[in-house]
């Protein structure tokens, strides 16, 4: 429907769409950049650092867009109901009791990691290496979560930050799908919450882990170059995109490198489709906002780690590269893997049955079987083989013959469908990461995009099978989210019922936490009396995983 001008009459609901996408990032970086200039007066952080970012974003918004002060809103209410689910699951996953939950800790009490090591702050951070990641990782997602940390009191709702990337993902992908691909409103949301619901994203939306969030920022950032390819982008696709490349910095090494990736075969694409004709018009704002954006996310907001990094001359992404790197991926490779090809390593871990046992030999499976052993598995933010779900191998098998029979028929495909399904299938057959599926999340969008290009199929039976693909993901991410909030729910009333028998005891305990030092905030939000030990106790008690402690007579 259009109105007396010949413009759709949806133009405002969409531009409101993507502004809240784009409120999203920008909460998130001014809360990074508050914290920064507080750090840098010597002041720590506190509940004020989430109130003073809300506070300048919305009197901007005020006074010059007051659609943006909607969409501010919009996110503050969605964050708050999200904190509040985010109380009630726990985040029992390994990396995030280890050191993710302590940095965030570590902040809120007052860390200032532009004047400090974390170690010399907290004795805790000196011991299991906490101190290696805490000192010298992007600290993005850390400040955000300590911020709300900081205002509710409850560490559990610090995660609740996570929400804020699967707005503007959904946002984007919406705001895409109207415009490039011509889809209507009810299909465009349709595909972009199945966009949403990727299993690496929904393994880690209840805990501190940062995949989820470089995942977002990749198709984020593979959905505007599609808008830029087409020609569609406006003003508020480049502020967005200029938002994600700085934010790609802040949350982990390998994100700006995976999103520049994405960018540049964009505009690789885009030069051949312009065959060089006015390449520097049409490349100068793109280009420009893609440097500025890297720049500010490492000279500014990233100050530390990675300015930090070289005036100690240290390698940029100490402790991933240089002198003394520590190799995560080749330490923590299933049993089978060693000695593979890396492009065999991942077709084998995308046939496989789920599993996160490192010390099990991988088994291969049928697509579309499912076996007991591996849904135990699903709850687990850090699935290493058959990372995306019990069907996602039959659905990428139903999606590429859905995609076959479509060629066949000759009929063509979108460009920025095709530059997507390149990128993504290359970066999985080569970036050696890419069998470990928090650090392949994209692979998730090759069955979706063969969907969609089969979906626009005029044949019928290929338009219907490639339905299918869709109930096939969406079944198979329920499934995983069933597990995960279930598991989470679980643990944190298993957690609160100990909690509360060791308080009603109405005694004083030593604590030993062992390999998970976030532990103590557990204690201290339930109000127990205790005294932290630095050694083994004599007669200790097991509380959860590791963490021990015995009654002060």
């Amino acid at each position: 429907m259009k109105n007396i001008t010949g413009k759709p009459i949806y133009d405002a609901f969409e531009k409101s769409i993507q502004k809240m996408g784009l409120c999203a990032l920008i909460l998130m970086l001014t809360t990074i950049g508050c914290a920064m200039v507080m750090f840098v007066f010597g002041i720590p952080m506190g509940s004020y650092s989430a109130i003073i970012p809300i506070a300048e974003i919305a009197l901007y918004s005020i006074i010059f867009d007051r659609q943006m002060f909607k969409s501010l809103f919009i996110n503050i209410a969605i964050l708050a109901v999200w904190a509040f689910v985010c109380y009630s699951v726990f985040d029992w996953s390994y990396d995030g009791m280890y050191y993710h939950k302590q940095a965030i800790i570590t902040l809120a009490d007052g860390w200032n990691p532009l004047r400090m090591s974390s170690e010399d702050f907290n004795w805790l951070n000196g011991t299991m290496d906490l101190s290696l990641w805490l000192d010298n990782y992007p600290k993005g997602i850390w400040i955000c979560s300590a911020a709300v940390y900081a205002l509710t009191g409850f560490l559990e709702t610090a995660k609740s930050v996570n929400i804020l990337f699967i707005i503007m993902l959904l946002c984007t992908a919406y705001s895409t799908f109207k415009t490039v691909y011509s889809f209507n409103s009810r299909r465009s949301w349709i595909i972009s919450v199945l966009i949403c619901l990727n299993p690496v994203f929904i393994c880690q939306i209840f805990t501190s882990y940062n995949d989820m969030a470089v995942g977002t920022l990749i198709i984020t950032a593979a959905l505007l170059g599609m808008k830029i390819y087409a020609e569609r982008a406006d003003e508020v696709d480049y502020i967005t995109l200029f938002c994600v490349t700085a934010m790609s910095c802040l949350v982990k090494f390998t994100a700006p490198l995976l999103v520049g990736l994405v960018l540049i075969a964009y505009g690789t694409g885009y030069l051949v489709k312009t065959r060089g004709k006015n390449f520097s018009m049409h490349f100068k704002k793109p280009a420009a906002v893609i440097i500025s954006g890297f720049l500010i996310g490492t000279v500014i907001f990233g100050f530390d780690p990675y300015i930090k990094h070289l005036a100690n001359g240290q390698n940029l992404v100490y402790p991933v590269m240089g002198e003394g790197k520590y190799d995560i991926i080749n330490t923590n490779a299933s049993q089978g893997l060693e000695g593979k090809p890396e492009a065999l390593k991942y077709f084998i871990s995308l046939a496989s049955e789920s599993n996160s046992n490192f010390n099990e030999h991988y088994k291969i499976k049928i697509p579309f079987s499912i076996h007991s052993r591996e849904v135990l598995y699903l709850n687990n933010a850090d699935i290493r083989l058959g990372g995306f779900g019990v069907w996602f191998s039959g659905a990428l098998l139903l999606a590429l013959a859905c995609a076959a029979a479509a060629c066949f028929k000759k009929h063509r495909m979108k460009a920025e469908t095709a530059i997507l399904l390149i990128t993504f299938f290359a970066l999985g057959l080569f970036f050696p990461e890419a069998w470990w599926a928090r650090y392949a999340s994209y692979t998730y969008y090759i069955p979706i995009f063969l969907m969609i290009y089969a979906g626009s199929s005029p044949v019928k039976n290929i338009k219907t099978a490639s339905l299918a693909v869709a109930a096939v993901l969406l079944i198979n991410s329920t499934l995983n989210a069933v597990c995960v909030t279930k598991s989470g729910i679980k643990e944190k009333t298993e957690i609160d019922k100990y909690l509360d028998i060791i308080k009603a005891q109405n005694k004083s305990i030593i604590l030993r936490v062992n390999d998970f030092p976030s532990h103590v905030k557990l204690f201290e939000e339930k109000g127990i009396d205790f005294t932290l030990s630095p050694i083994s106790l004599y007669n200790p008690v097991e509380f959860y995983k590791t963490t021990k402690f015995e009654y002060v007579d």
